[in-house]
Order: C-alpha cells, then sequence, then structure tokens
C-alpha cells in the first residue's frame, strides 16, 4: 500500500507515538534548546527523524528504555516510563521501524521513524 493511506488510516495512533516522542523530547532536552523534526525520502520510505539536544542514551540502554516502566538511571525527569513502551507497541502494530541514533554533532538523541512502501 501508499503510505500516505497508512498515515490517513493510522492517525490516532500516530498522534499518540509523535506526541509520546515530543514529549521525552521537550521534558530531557534543556530548557531554551531546540528539537528539530524532519521527514525525508529514504528510496521507497518516508522517515520522520525527531533530534533533541539532551543527555541522550547510552548505547548499551537503547533497547531498555523500550521496556514498559524502564527509567534511566540518575535522570531527573518525571513520568511513568511508559513513553518508548507504548511507541514499540504502536511502531509493531504499523509496522513502523524505530531507530534510536545520536545526531550529527554528537549531542542528544535522535529517534528515526520509518515508513515503508508495503
Amino acid at each position: 500500500g501508499d503510505i500516505s493511506a497508512l498515515i490517513q488510516s493510522k492517525e490516532p495512533l500516530l498522534m499518540i507515538m509523535l506526541s509520546n516522542l515530543l514529549d521525552n523530547a521537550i521534558k530531557y532536552a534543556p530548557r531554551g534548546s531546540a528539537i528539530a523534526v524532519a521527514v525525508q525520502r529514504a528510496g521507497g520510505s518516508l522517515d520522520l527523524v525527531i533530534e533533541d539536544e539532551g543527555p541522550g542514551i547510552p548505547e548499551s540502554e537503547r533497547e531498555k528504555v523500550f521496556a514498559r516502566f524502564y527509567r534511566i538511571q540518575g535522570t531527573s525527569a518525571t513520568g511513568s516510563g511508559l513513553g518508548l513502551s507504548i511507541v514499540r507497541n504502536i511502531s509493531e502494530t504499523l509496522r513502523v521501524g524505530v531507530h534510536v541514533f545520536t545526531p550529527q554533532n554528537g549531542i542528544g538523541l535522535g529517534i528515526r521513524l520509518r515508513f515503508a512502501d508495503t
């Protein structure tokens, strides 16, 4: 199917996923810093990329952060620890790829959602 059809038909779930990711970025990024949101074409896919300037997530923790109630030690942000597990559940339901990375400038956290043409 077509990516735009997927996005329109699944809009409520996508909105939950995006609001959780933006919430996280806002919560962890330093006050007054930038959060970048970009949409990029990648071959037959569409990527939605969110980058923040927060503390990032160490590579060893990147899989764990998607588990329910998991919190990175030493973080002061409040919350249930459910945000990224909800993102993972929705991404699996919609077959959207989720990739966590360090932005090119080496600061913060990037999350790429990949919507592939099926």
